[in-house]
């Protein structure tokens, strides 16, 4: 009986011994790979500061963006630090859409809110006016994605939060095939906050975004010319 229990008890430690092992690797499993942020349009301050626009007809056709960053992996929009030296970098992926659709699904949203139409058709353009097809419609917004990235550095207590984000819109008359408006703009808010999440980094590379958007539209003539095709 004594030496059942023995054998017993020692097969326990022998468990407790094994255990923090265990817990550590299934700790160290619960560090994602990847990170996923969901790449979209939200409405800053200054847009709500914008007049509304009546809506335009005809719709606008907003083309695929090209994507020009200097990029080995063009689907990558990000990086967090680790906070441990041996550690490498992980990348920071869209969640559902590679950027040129986030693009185009971007600036949809925003045009809509400002009160114009939008067709539902984003055509492949390469921004040249021999390559403007008339069944496209009449008013054709296109563009690049200069830069797209969110860097969350965890080295230190504070995580440091780095977005970057810079775009180039050009207007085309799809009738006369010819561009009429180009213009860029960028934007690189920054935050530091002792939390760290997805969703803190979706807000940042979002808010990137949503300000170089706001920015092309709000300091150039880009609406008045798409008024003015419009007829408005």
């Amino acid at each position: 009986m004594i030496a059942s229990m023995s054998r017993l008890i020692h097969r326990s430690c022998g468990f407790l011994w094994i255990l923090p092992p265990m817990l550590l690797l299934i700790s160290s499993c619960t560090t994602p790979a990847v990170y996923n942020v969901d790449i979209l349009y939200i409405p800053t301050e200054a847009e709500r500061e914008m007049m509304p626009h009546k809506t335009a007809v005809p719709p606008v056709t907003v083309a695929l963006f090209q994507d020009v960053r200097d990029r080995e992996d063009p689907i990558v929009v990000g990086a967090v630090l680790p906070d441990a030296e041996r550690e490498k970098p992980r990348p920071v992926l869209p969640k559902y859409k590679k950027p040129p659709q986030a693009l185009v699904n971007a600036i949809g949203d925003f045009l809509t809110r400002q009160g114009y139409a939008v067709s539902g058709s984003h055509p492949d353009w390469d921004l040249t006016e021999d390559t403007i097809d008339g069944s496209w419609g009449e008013v054709l917004l296109g563009g690049t994605i200069e830069e797209l990235f969110i860097e969350c550095d965890r080295s230190g207590i504070i995580n440091k939060y780095r977005a970057r984000a810079g775009v180039t819109i050009v207007l085309a008359d799809i009738k006369t095939k010819r561009i009429l408006y180009r213009v860029s703009a960028a934007s690189n808010p920054s935050r530091d906050d002792i939390r760290f999440s997805e969703i803190m980094m979706e807000r940042e590379i979002n808010r990137a975004l949503s300000s170089a958007i706001e920015k092309a539209f709000a300091e150039s003539a880009l609406l008045s010319h798409i008024d003015a095709m419009s007829g408005m």
